[in-house]
């Protein structure tokens, strides 16, 4: 049976308990007492009610011993408290929109401008038939501030049934003026979003005047099939204060959907880990950040996993740390700067400016480099494109496919695994050396070691007619030596290692650091030519330019 309960403090218990009216604190201890000082995790000892209603056991809406005004659907009191589970249903024999509000009033003075709704079990907020069924939480319809809280020890349902559901946080209707409004939703939980349901955030018409619209969501989890909105950008002259905390979310349809940025104030959304399944979408405004949770952003705190689902705004993404999983799916990004953390890609990734000071990056997928500047690592087993200017200080390995058409320097002397074709401009600028790799170049080849083409043989340069190195004293006209230069003069590692490894199709091979007269270095091009026309049928003798 309900009876009207008041909050006094419990010395013993160290916290408010809800006693019969008709008690005194003298003898609270002697009637049945329903503490109210916590809900799981959810502190309430901070709440000032004037009154308390507490229905025991589950509540359904539209029972009229729950604790709202049937009539209107608002609150009986400033603080409520179901013991179980609380079902807000649609009504089958009412269409149109079944509403019941927590902290607000309407032009009639009905309703509580601050209140708060505890409930110890679940909520769960479903519609039938053509009904929308709506838990407005903080609404300010009319010239009153209003202040509402749902606290949920369990798990929040919203949706499913065939029609419209939504739990509306922190709504501004009209008259307003300059009132402000809150709205808090509290899962110690689950908040599970169906098809036909949605969570809308600052919600209600577009309203230009003053004051304050704030709004909180702290979950555990959050499983997402339906929509969460937010509109803060619709309250043009208010400061808007939203801060939105999911813990572990998983969009498998549906989406999140950030619209618009408040011209005042701040809208912080934070994920502990975040899933975008293929069917779902997140339509983040700001850009993404891994790491700490930093205000005005969307934060994931531990790890990002990509799963073919729609990212909004991709024109930043910034990771201090944790994890990014790109698992199926394409991808693009326009600048991903990376101080620490994992990226792994297994599928398709584009980057448009990649800076990476610190981490790993591993590739099996297919990944796209624009411009770049990588410290840490970055291991290829895929396909690796790098299209525009990209560094790198050996920390780069590709034993896949490395394929450079843009202007890639090499501080550290490279070891070409897998595959690399070039039809841009590699700078190798301390030399390089063959692995269990190919070279395919139809671009330009530099190396600033002149060794990796050429091997000074100290005093058996001095054997005219077979060997000639940089400091032989043999005449210009040793060109028999020269047209036999890749057969015969064996440097240390490179030179045979480019007759059996590399193609050339096109472009240049510089080597820089090199002194030759110009008889020398017109024989040596003779012959570098000549030899990979002897290996390579179908490349002309005239493609090819050795430029020493």
């Amino acid at each position: 049976m309900n009876k009207i309960f008041k909050k006094i403090w419990n010395q013993s218990r160290g916290c408010f308990v809800a006693v019969s009216e008709a008690m005194t604190a003298a003898n609270q201890c002697s009637g049945k007492a329903v503490v109210i000082g916590s809900l799981g995790l959810l502190l309430l000892t901070n709440v000032q009610a004037a009154d308390e209603y507490t229905h025991e056991g589950d509540y359904y809406k539209r029972d009229h011993s729950g604790p709202y005004n049937n009539t209107h659907d608002y609150t009986k009191a400033t603080h409520m408290t179901i013991t179980g589970s609380y079902f807000h249903l649609g009504d089958d024999s009412y269409h149109g929109n079944d509403s019941a509000f927590i902290g607000s009033t309407d032009h009639r003075g009905r309703g509580y401008a601050t209140s708060t709704l505890d409930v110890y079990g679940n909520v769960t907020v479903t519609s039938r038939q053509d009904v929308h069924t709506a838990l407005s939480v903080g609404w300010s319809y009319y010239p009153d501030n209003a202040n509402g809280t749902l606290n949920v020890g369990g798990n929040v349902i919203i949706g499913g049934r065939g029609g419209t559901a939504s739990i509306d946080l922190a709504g501004v209707g009209e008259g307003s003026d300059r009132h402000s409004v809150t709205g808090r939703l509290n899962v110690n939980g689950v908040l599970t979003i169906e098809q036909g349901g949605s969570l809308n955030l600052i919600f209600g018409g577009e309203n230009t005047a003053d004051g304050t619209v704030t709004a909180s969501v702290n979950t555990k989890a959050l499983n997402l099939y339906g929509s969460v909105v937010s509109w803060p950008g619709l309250f043009k002259n208010k400061t808007v204060n939203a801060d939105y905390n999911y813990g572990d979310a998983v969009i498998y349809s549906g989406g999140y959907l950030a619209t618009n940025i408040p011209v005042k104030g701040v809208e912080t959304n934070t994920f502990n880990n975040l899933t975008i399944q293929g069917g779902g979408n997140l339509g983040n405004a700001t850009p993404l950040i891994l790491g700490n949770k930093t205000a005005g952003a969307t934060t994931i705190a531990s790890t990002l996993n990509l799963n073919g689902g729609g990212v909004g705004n991709r024109s930043a993404l910034t990771q201090h740390q944790g994890t990014v999983n790109v698992n199926s799916g394409s991808y693009d990004f326009g600048t991903y700067t990376k101080t620490n953390g994992s990226l792994i890609n297994r599928s398709v990734l584009s980057i448009a400016t990649f800076n990476q000071t610190n981490g790993t990056t591993t590739n099996t997928g297919n990944l796209t480099i624009g411009n770049g500047d990588l410290n840490g690592s970055l291991n290829s087993t895929g396909t690796l494109s790098l299209t525009g200017n990209f560094t790198s200080r050996g920390n780069l390995t590709s034993s896949g496919t490395l394929n450079n058409r843009g202007n890639w320097t090499e501080t550290n002397r490279v070891t070409i695994a897998g595959n690399l074709n070039n039809t841009g401009f590699a700078n190798f600028q301390n030399g390089f050396q063959f692995g269990n790799g190919r070279l395919t170049s139809s671009g330009t080849i530099q190396t600033n070691n002149a060794l990796d083409i050429f091997d000074s043989l100290g005093t058996t340069g001095q054997q005219d007619l077979h060997y000639v190195a940089l400091n032989s004293t043999v005449p210009q006209e040793a060109k028999t030596s020269l047209t036999d230069f890749f057969l015969k003069y064996l440097p240390g590692t490179v030179a045979k290692s480019l007759a059996d490894h590399a193609s050339f199709t096109g472009g240049k091979v510089i080597v820089t650091g090199v002194n030759l007269t110009q008889t020398q270095a017109a024989d040596l091009a003779k012959a570098f030519k000549e030899q990979f026309f002897r290996l390579s049928p179908k490349v002309s003798t005239s493609a090819v330019l050795g430029q020493c």
